[in-house]
């Protein structure tokens, strides 16, 4: 049994299998002996004259493809690839390992072009030269941000084995021609750029910029009017930032909040100015707040709203605390100045005393009135130890005093005395139907040495 390829004007029409040594082979076709062909032309091939090579329009990738054959092997031809097989081979599996080979050889040419969609090779050449450069002269920012490439480049690698091993397990053509590579699946690849390359510069003496002796050219850094984050400097061991500046200054603006951090341990922020002065100008609302404290120190004046119209308050959230104004140090001087509107005290409820003599607390004295309605027997009004006063007071300090007042809403008198620690001055009777005014004067504020004076003002 032969098989023979009929052609006409070298293009397959037909192909004939024959047991008959006497067949009538038409003279007006040529006509080829194919049978020792493992893969055998079919009708619709190009046949190259003078020779006994096939080739069919194109294989499943488009590729033009060609056959050929000797006295041992039959080749097949797809593009720059040649396959071997020999003569014995199944078409068939001849064919699927065709395919195959065909398919994991354009791996490494896909996967070339998947990464020049987005870095061309004369971008990857200038990247792999700025890579050499960097590590010869160390600099290793500029290595470190090229090196992100690696983990890129590693994914591809090991997609195109593992895609090669998948293709070499098939067992199907049509699965093997339908199947392709997808890069895309990939989620590594990063988003450098050749200008980010060349401004990422570190060297083990430092870098200068702009720092010839002569000359008074402008330095631009990311002044471009694009959206970018630009960071300076870094968070480790010793690294820190000096900005000097000549007498043009140092300015610093942003549409939006301008962060100072420095909240690591003993971390703080501390602005020197000289006879310029420092200034702080806002549209909005200015907000200084701290777990610690927070003090406004100065050599001269100290003003709060000296030049703007405006309410001041200080300590009026609802959070219980001490709000403590001036000192006692020799020549200082408190004023207070009001206009029409005078001053406004807010103040507890007074401490309603019963018919009866008693020992008051310094909380009840700081409530300012003390009321007492004596029916019967004149009361005593006894004012608490010195150190009970002292302990009943955080920070007080010796020259502090307390001044409240004394009512009588009865028919008798109120005799007021002192208690440990204490010294009365003035007449000690608050008479019926009236009202006398006191003051108490700590005099030693010193631990089991506590004192004070109570005096009488008026009444």
């Amino acid at each position: 049994m032969s098989t023979y390829a009929k052609i006409l004007d070298y293009v397959v029409v037909d192909i004939v299998t024959t047991s008959d040594p006497n067949y009538n082979f038409d003279s007006a076709y040529t006509w080829i002996n194919v049978t020792d062909f493992t893969i055998q032309p079919l009708a619709g091939w190009s046949w190259g004259a003078g020779t006994t090579n096939f080739y069919p329009p194109n294989d499943g990738y488009g590729q033009p493809v060609g056959i050929a054959k000797d006295a041992t092997y039959v080749y097949y031809t797809s593009g720059n690839v040649t396959y071997t097989f020999p003569l014995a081979t199944s078409q068939d599996a001849a064919y699927l390992s065709m395919a195959k080979q065909a398919n994991i050889a354009r791996i490494a040419t896909l996967a070339q072009d998947y990464i020049a969609t987005y870095y061309s090779t004369t971008i990857r050449q200038n990247f792999i030269v700025l890579y050499l450069s960097s590590i010869y002269y160390s600099q290793y920012n500029r290595q470190s941000y090229i090196e992100q490439f690696f983990p890129w480049i590693r994914d591809i690698l090991n997609y195109s084995a593992q895609y090669a091993a998948t293709v070499n397990a098939m067992t199907d053509i049509a699965t093997v021609v339908a199947t392709e590579p997808d890069f895309s699946t990939l989620n590594t690849r990063p988003t450098l750029t050749l200008l980010g390359a060349l401004n990422t510069v570190e060297t083990m003496t430092g870098i200068n910029i702009g720092n010839a002796a002569t000359g008074s050219s402008v330095i631009n850094i990311g002044t471009d009017y694009k959206s970018k984050t630009i960071t300076m400097g870094n968070p480790t061991g010793t690294s820190s930032i000096t900005l000097l500046s000549g007498s043009g200054g140092i300015t610093l603006k942003s549409p939006s909040t301008v962060y100072v951090e420095a909240t690591g341990s003993g971390g703080g922020v501390q602005l020197n100015s000289g006879s310029g002065g420092f200034q702080i100008d806002s549209s909005g609302q200015i907000n200084f707040s701290t777990t610690s404290t927070c003090n406004f120190n100065s050599a001269g004046l100290v003003g709060i709203n000296n030049n703007q119209a405006g309410d001041v308050s200080l300590g009026t959230s609802s959070d219980a605390r001490t709000i403590t104004i001036g000192n006692n140090t020799s020549t200082t001087q408190l004023i207070m100045r009001s206009g029409t509107r005078g001053f406004i005290y807010n103040t507890p409820s007074h401490t309603a005393l019963s018919d009866a003599d008693v020992t008051v607390t310094i909380a009840q004295l700081l409530t300012g009135l003390l009321l007492m309605t004596p029916l019967t027997l004149s009361k005593t009004i006894t004012m608490p130890t010195a150190a009970n006063a002292v302990d009943g007071v955080p920070g007080v300090a010796v020259g502090d005093c307390i001044d409240f007042k004394i009512i009588n809403d009865g028919v008798v008198g109120i005799d007021v005395t002192v208690n440990t620690g204490g010294t009365l001055h003035g007449y000690a009777t608050t008479l019926l139907n009236t009202s006398t005014s006191w003051r108490l004067r700590f005099t030693n504020v010193t631990s089991s040495s506590e004192a004070y004076s109570l005096y009488r003002i008026c009444g």
